[in-house]
Order: C-alpha cells, then sequence, then structure tokens
C-alpha cells in the first residue's frame, strides 16, 4: 500500500474511533440526562413506584449509623422529602437499628429486609454518598451516588470510584458547584447540583429567644480553642463585650443553642487543604437559626454564604479576620441587622425541601406521582403539593400568640394554594391574622397578598372581636418566629369593608380567600363583588362551607349555614368548578361558562 492509501486508511480509522467516543458519550447521556433535562418520567398506570433505600452500610461493623453526622442527617432528611411526596423510602443500616440523637428520624430498615425486597422483584432503586458501602452497593444492580466530601473521592476512594463508574453508577449528584465542576472535568459527565436544604418544621429563627452578644461555635478540631483564645483577646482589646458558647449534643440541643445566639462563628477549616469542605451544614443550619453567621472561607460555605450580603467570610485559618468581622458587626449594630434579615431571608426561601424537590426527582428519575393536573380534580393538594411551610394549629397558634380558627386539615390545603399561586391574593376577613400568616408564608416571593376587614362584629362575633393593630401585630409576630418577617413587605391589610376596598380595585386576582361576614347575604355579595377580578384558572376558596346538613342552626357543625348554601348553590354555576375541600374549606376554579 503507497503512503496515499495508509493516510487514507489512518484517517477512516481516526473518524471511527471518534465516532466511537461521542457514541459512548450519547449512551451515557441517555442514561444521565443531566440537571437541564426538565423531561419528568411519567408513571404507568400498571408500573408500582419505586421504592428509595439509602445507606453507608459497609459491614456489620460499619452498620451506616452514626451519631452527630452530617451524612446520616442528610439521609433522613432525603427520606423524609420523598416519603412526602408519595414515595416509600428508607435508611438502610445493617441491623435496622440508629442512635437517636435527631430531632426526628426517618424509618430504617435492615440489610437482610433489602435483600429480601430484591429477591421478592420489588423495585428498589439504591443510592448512597458513600463509596465504601460495600454490603449496601453489593446488593444494587445500578447506583445513584451523591457527593458530599470529595476529600475521600479525589484520594484513596478514588480507584472503587472509577469502578463504579464503569459498571454501577446510573447517576451523580453533589451540593457543591466546585466538587460539580471535578466530576464534570475528571470524568466527562453530566452532574446534579442539589445544595443542602433544612428541615424547615424545626429549623426556624425565634427572635424573642435571641440573646445579643452570644457568640456560638462548634468544636472544629484542634485549632478551635486556640483560634477562639485569639478572638476573644482581639475583642476585649477593642472593647467589645461578647460571650461565647460552645455548641453540641443532640439536633434539638444545637438548634435551642443556636437559637439563642446573636451570632455563629464557623471555625470549620475543610477536611482537604485544596478542596477544603464540601458544604458545611452547621453554618446553613446557623443561618435558619437567625445567627449572623461568620465562618472561614473553606469553598462549600460560599453555597450559602454570599459575603457580606448574608453572612461574613474570612481567609481560612486566619483567626484576626474572624475577629475584625465580629468586631465589626457589634460595633455597626445596623449591619449586623440587615446581615440577620438577608441571612433569614435566603435560608428560609431557597434551602428548603419545597426548592429541592425537582432536583432530588430528576437526580434519581423519579416519575412525579402526582401531575399538575391532579389540581383540577377533587383530590386533594394537601397530599399533591408537599414541601410547603405547613405548621401544626398548634405551632401556627404559638407563632401567633392567638386563637387560629381554622381545622388542622385546612392548613395544607390553604398553604399550597398559595404556594401555587402566580397572582395576587386577597383575603376577605383577617380577624387575628392566621390565615394571614399561612398566605405570606407560603405565597411565591413577588406574590403580594391583601387582606381586607373592617374589624366591626358581624356574624363571628362570639368572643371572635379582633382590631387592626392586634392583627398586623400577631402577624408580624408570627412571621418573625418562622423567620419570614421580610413577607410583611409584600402585605396590604385593608381596614374597611369588603365593598369599600372593592370600590378601587382594579387588579386580577389569581386567588380569592372568603372568609369574612357568615351571614348568607354578606358571602354571597362578597363573591359577586370580587369574582369578577379573579382571573379564568383562578381559585375561590370559602371558609366554612361544609356544614353538616342536620346540624342544630346555632352551633357550628363543619361549616356555617351562610357559606354553605352558597357553596351548595354554586355547584349549579357554569363558571366555577369545585376542585377540593377539606373539613369546612371548600375549593373553586374559575372557568369560561359552558354555553348549552
Amino acid at each position: 500500500m503507497d503512503r496515499d492509501g495508509v493516510r487514507k486508511v489512518r484517517n477512516m480509522l481516526g473518524v471511527y474511533q471518534h465516532l466511537r467516543h461521542w457514541a459512548g458519550l450519547a449512551k451515557r447521556r441517555v442514561l444521565n440526562p443531566g440537571p437541564w433535562s426538565s423531561r419528568v418520567p411519567t408513571p404507568r398506570a400498571d408500573e408500582p413506584s419505586p421504592i428509595v433505600v439509602i445507606s453507608s452500610c459497609e459491614s456489620v461493623a460499619n452498620t451506616g449509623d452514626a451519631t452527630y453526622n452530617g451524612g446520616v442527617k442528610l439521609y433522613n432528611l432525603w427520606v423524609k422529602l420523598l416519603r412526602q411526596h408519595g414515595y416509600e423510602s428508607y435508611v438502610v443500616t445493617y441491623d435496622g437499628r440508629y442512635q437517636p440523637w435527631l430531632i426526628e428520624h426517618q424509618p430504617h430498615v435492615s440489610l437482610q429486609q433489602v435483600k429480601e425486597w430484591k429477591q421478592q422483584g420489588r423495585p428498589l432503586r439504591f443510592m448512597t454518598g458513600w463509596i465504601l458501602a460495600r454490603a449496601f452497593i453489593e446488593l444494587a444492580d445500578s447506583l445513584y451516588f451523591f457527593d458530599a466530601e470529595m476529600k475521600y473521592t479525589c484520594g484513596a476512594h478514588l480507584p472503587s470510584m472509577k469502578a463504579l463508574m464503569r459498571t454501577k453508577i446510573r447517576s451523580l449528584a453533589t451540593h457543591s458547584r466546585t466538587q460539580q465542576a471535578w466530576y464534570m472535568a475528571t470524568f466527562g459527565t453530566s452532574v446534579h447540583y442539589i445544595p443542602e436544604w433544612s428541615d424547615e418544621e424545626y429549623w426556624f429563627c425565634k427572635p424573642e429567644a435571641c440573646e445579643p452578644g452570644l457568640v456560638g461555635y462548634m468544636n472544629e478540631g484542634e485549632h478551635t480553642e486556640k483560634d477562639l483564645q485569639a478572638i476573644a483577646d482581639w475583642c476585649r482589646e477593642a472593647g467589645i463585650e461578647v460571650r461565647f458558647i460552645p455548641i453540641s449534643g443532640d439536633e434539638a440541643v444545637v438548634l435551642e443553642t443556636m437559637r439563642r445566639c446573636d451570632v455563629y462563628l464557623g471555625m470549620n477549616a475543610g477536611k482537604h487543604p485544596l478542596w477544603g469542605e464540601g458544604c458545611p451544614r452547621a453554618q446553613q443550619e446557623a443561618m435558619h437559626a437567625g445567627c449572623v453567621v461568620i465562618a472561614y472561607d473553606v469553598s462549600g460555605n460560599r453555597e450559602y454564604l454570599i459575603d457580606g450580603y448574608s453572612g461574613l467570610l474570612a481567609s481560612k485559618g486566619r483567626a484576626g479576620a474572624l475577629a475584625g468581622h465580629l468586631i465589626r458587626i457589634m460595633r455597626d449594630p445596623e449591619y449586623k441587622a440587615r446581615l440577620r434579615q438577608n441571612s433569614s431571608a435566603l435560608a428560609s426561601q431557597v434551602f428548603t425541601s419545597a426548592t429541592r424537590w425537582p432536583a432530588v426527582r430528576d437526580f434519581l428519575e423519579l416519575p412525579e406521582l402526582y401531575s399538575a393536573g391532579d389540581n383540577e380534580t377533587r383530590s386533594g393538594i394537601v397530599t399533591r403539593t408537599p414541601g410547603v411551610y405547613v405548621p401544626s394549629r398548634t405551632q401556627l397558634e404559638g407563632a401567633l400568640g392567638a386563637a387560629a380558627y381554622i381545622h388542622p386539615t385546612e392548613i395544607p390545603l390553604l398553604c399550597a394554594y398559595a404556594a401555587q399561586s402566580c397572582g395576587t391574593i386577597v383575603e376577605i376577613g383577617a380577624a387575628f391574622g392566621a390565615s394571614a400568616t399561612l398566605l405570606l408564608a407560603n405565597a411565591p416571593a413577588l406574590i403580594k397578598v391583601h387582606s381586607v376587614d373592617s374589624f366591626v362584629p358581624d356574624s363571628m362575633s362570639h368572643g371572635l372581636h379582633s382590631t387592626e393593630a392586634i392583627c398586623r401585630a400577631n402577624v408580624k409576630r408570627a412571621l418573625q418566629a418562622v423567620g419570614r418577617e421580610q413577607a410583611l413587605t409584600r402585605w396590604c391589610l385593608h381596614a374597611v369593608t369588603s365593598h369599600g376596598a372593592a370600590a378601587s380595585w382594579h387588579e386580577p386576582i389569581q386567588m380569592l380567600y372568603l372568609d369574612g361576614d357568615h351571614h348568607y347575604e354578606s358571602v354571597r355579595s362578597d363573591l359577586e363583588t370580587w369574582l369578577p377580578f379573579v382571573e379564568l384558572g383562578g381559585y375561590v376558596l370559602i371558609h366554612d362551607s361544609r356544614r353538616v346538613s342536620d346540624a342544630p342552626g346555632d352551633r357550628f357543625a363543619r361549616g356555617w349555614y351562610g357559606p354553605t348554601r352558597l357553596a351548595k348553590e354554586l355547584t349549579l354555576r357554569q363558571d366555577l368548578q369545585l376542585v377540593d375541600e377539606a373539613f369546612s374549606l371548600t375549593v373553586w376554579r374559575k372557568r369560561e361558562a359552558i354555553v348549552k
């Protein structure tokens, strides 16, 4: 063969290898569509839902359980989120046992139980964050790997990681942009980005518990006491009076102590000299608890600490820089308050289970069991939109400092419709502020909430008389208690009659909540006055509208006569469709009237 022939053959081989390379990448990307993919698998009617099992179980000696371990807490958060969305999910340890230290431990099962489920052919989906979880990984045909700490992955665990990438790992995720970039560069594949979150059911601030000048910290290793002593000396020399308190123990104790702290010092220097720490959890939890956070810059902290906005960062190992930040904010209360407000708002609105669900679902390639269309049927949005802020009635009353006249089963429904609203929300009847608190705490960041109440006795006047001042104070107190005080900027309280407010109203409404005067003529008039402003596809919620038919006329019985009579009449109308109900609450969707 001449030289030209050899060159042509080489070129053809080169093209062939090039095509093989890209075909391989394409195959991998079909298996792992990546975090940019918005495709959500649709479950078949005859297909059982996957059971998600999560574990770091290595052996009988290393069972996968540990106390005061960020990975264990992460697994419990994931299982809780999955179960909220209708999935069967468990943390797996060797014997199914765990040591109690979290506020809420999720269901655990043993490795043997998982083996039996696999033998029975149950649809298991395996997830781990620990590459050495051999006993667990051996059971998996395919694996979902969430890397929470790259120190090990890029070091001693790397050979095992490479082997599993070839044989079992189907999808990758991490909570750090730095780690995401490392995976993309090392393995040439897409990686899901799923930042940390905290359980908002428990992790929220209580401003009344905060003790000015109290500075919390955790023992982060040998350097902790040395750095702390240096910081204390610098503060004393600057004439700054602060008190330092160590934070440790069970989650409930940590939460209570953090709520007391004015400032939290994050002295975690990182596990790796280059990569630092993946995503230190204590700093984020301190933000949820209401602390102003000052921390070493160890890469992972930048996932939620925006320097000078939601907290302050200091070069790793420079205790003097930590002290400088502490001295500055103690000398400037307004700056400290601004940092706290920004931090609390960011944590409570961004680092929550609700914001993380889409990413978790996509990473695990799970079907959305509840489609958006389900909201148009009387199927119960309570189970269709989990993850919103849903307090118990006791929690709501504790935050308000007043009674909440709403049934426990109605709270999730009201919260869920507020959370999905894409336009203005109007409530008729504010009273002591319970419903306004729920609406404001869950409405999206740009959505305004208008409460209308003349605060005069009406059909519900038996001991229920409130005032504008009481309502405002209650709502402010409640939103502060749950770390959502910034929502007050989106609230307008109109201390006028329903008709008085409507007379000057010109905006479209996405959600109308009727809970004002309960006389039939009044509630019907409220509906007819405000319904023209409700957009097509918008919702009308009527409280106390499912009264038991044979109940005595002068007693509450799952509703009152006036709203219930109106609700029955609405079933005959073509422009409103009943789509949901819970206890005394009915939900109606506005639609175009059907012309026969």
